[in-house]
């Protein structure tokens, strides 16, 4: 059933994934791909058109829509004025690796809109972050289906590994966050 389900329906959860959540469907889209169940470079692309779609929207949104959002939401406006000076101070940077740093994917390109970085600029430098972070997820999840496969694992398996691997990465880069939110004298 999950075979079926995957062969009907796989490039469209990778690609409405990757503009929703990211990295898990992605990582494990990459899994999938390394046990030949779907296509490497289908899941690159469209993870890449996924995300780069997503947060061109979400920069439109900051930037068209602005501080008003922020209102309604005491979580996000406490994390938009922790994040500004640094998204102002290291744009390119910021614009660049915002996907990679756990807690602030889905407020970067908001804030990013908000503080009015020149459009085409996002632009450009969002498209080469989107192929970047496509490549590099879809890669890992290759990489760690590669190693179940490896062992022979059947897909149960491979599942229940590759969930666990994920979490692990997810862990990783939620501690690399913090550090760097420290090191910036930001509390998260």
């Amino acid at each position: 059933m999950f075979l079926e389900l995957v062969h009907s329906y796989g490039y469209w959860i990778v690609l409405f994934g990757s503009m929703i959540e990211g990295e898990s469907i992605v990582l494990t889209a990459g899994m999938l791909s390394a046990h030949g169940i779907l296509s490497f470079y289908k899941i690159c692309i469209l993870s890449f058109i996924g995300t780069c779609i997503a947060d061109q929207l979400l920069y439109n949104f900051g930037y068209y829509i602005g501080p008003g959002f922020l209102e309604k939401w005491k979580v996000s406006r406490k994390l938009f004025h922790k994040l500004k000076p640094i998204a102002i101070k290291y744009q390119n940077a910021y614009i660049l690796s915002f996907r990679f740093i756990y807690g602030i994917r889905i407020i970067s390109p908001i804030l990013i809109g908000i503080i009015k970085i020149d459009p085409r600029k996002y632009m450009i430098l969002n498209v080469i972050a989107s192929l970047i972070w496509a490549v590099v997820s879809c890669a890992i999840g290759y990489l760690i289906g590669s190693f179940t496969k490896t062992l022979d694992f059947n897909l149960k398996y491979l599942m229940i590994s590759g969930t666990a691997l994920i979490i692990i990465l997810i862990l990783i880069s939620k501690c690399i966050s913090s550090y760097i939110l420290r090191k910036n004298h930001i509390n998260n």
